[in-house]
């Protein structure tokens, strides 16, 4: 019967082996706890860092100055084009029909691009009337441009028939004749001019014309005194669409003899439905041939 001691035997083996189990110390958590606590407060690599003071580098003298001085002409320049658009435009002009005779009783209808105080564009329109020699004088009209229209009771109104210009294409310095006329320019123009602007080449041809006087052509923008001879009275220029460096615009310079002296022109012209003229021209009223621009008038 030795076999049945054999299961007596193992029952004890186990039932010391869990008692020592459950007698075995348990682990110290706390101190587990204490060596994370003391990870987490360890100073970060980052933190240990030392940071860098910051310092301003100071711009060099000369490129601030520059920088000011750039500034302050930007300044000068923009309060410069609002006086052009603030100032007055004083403006005298005659109108002659076909044959060059003075018509009276015209009603010049103009208007003009102005600027109010608060800098916002602002359109100043009126009316003025031909007296029995054509002209008439439009004063006091704000505006950095003038465009006018022409209308008579015994001509028909042509829908184009409009002119203008701009402050900025006149010359800045120069003589006025407060109300005297000076000499006569007449322009001229026709051809196949397309009614809204094309890449395509067209013919189309413009007159000078300075009645009682003379026109030539000045090639040397040096040359500031008007030659004794070589006058024209009547000037043609004619583009072909077929002539090679045709252009839709016209740059030319001219001196002009005038009953009352001389003159020298700059014109731009560009064949557009209406044609339009941008003049810049100087006169002597001593009647000299000397037409360098004095900086004192």
């Amino acid at each position: 019967m030795r076999p049945k001691i054999w299961l007596p035997l193992l029952l004890l083996v186990a039932l010391i082996f869990l008692v020592l189990h459950f007698k075995k110390p348990a682990a110290n958590y706390s101190n587990v706890e204490q060596e994370r606590d003391a990870q987490t407060n360890t100073p970060s690599l980052v933190q240990s860092v030392p940071q860098r003071e910051t310092t301003s580098k100071k711009m060099p003298d000369d490129i601030f100055s520059g920088l000011q001085a750039r500034t302050e002409q930007m300044k000068r320049d923009s309060d410069r084009e609002t006086a052009l658009w603030q100032e007055p435009i004083i403006y005298f002009g005659m109108v002659v029909d076909e044959s060059n005779q003075p018509i009276s009783g015209v009603q010049v209808s103009y208007g003009a691009n102005s600027m109010n105080e608060a800098k916002t564009e602002v359109y100043n329109t009126g009316t003025a009337i031909t007296d029995e020699r054509g002209i008439f004088k439009i004063d006091g009209v704000l505006g950095v441009n003038l465009m006018l229209q022409l209308s008579h009771p015994n001509y028909y109104l042509y829908p184009d028939n409009s002119t203008g210009f701009d402050k900025r294409n006149i010359p800045k310095k120069g003589y006025f004749s407060d109300g005297q006329v000076v000499g006569t320019l007449q322009i001229k123009a026709w051809g196949d001019t397309p009614k809204n602007w094309s890449p395509q080449p067209y013919d189309w041809s413009v007159s000078l014309t300075v009645p009682g006087g003379g026109l030539v052509e000045s090639t040397n923008q040096f040359d500031f005194v008007a030659p004794a001879l070589g006058y024209r009275q009547s000037i043609k220029i004619d583009l072909s669409k077929d002539q090679q460096g045709w252009s839709d615009t016209v740059d030319k310079s001219f001196f002009i003899k005038l009953s009352s002296g001389y003159a020298r022109m700059a014109i731009h012209m560009r064949a557009k439905t209406p044609l339009y003229v941008s003049l810049e021209y100087y006169f002597n009223p001593d009647r000299s041939q000397n037409l360098e621009s004095d900086s004192g008038q």
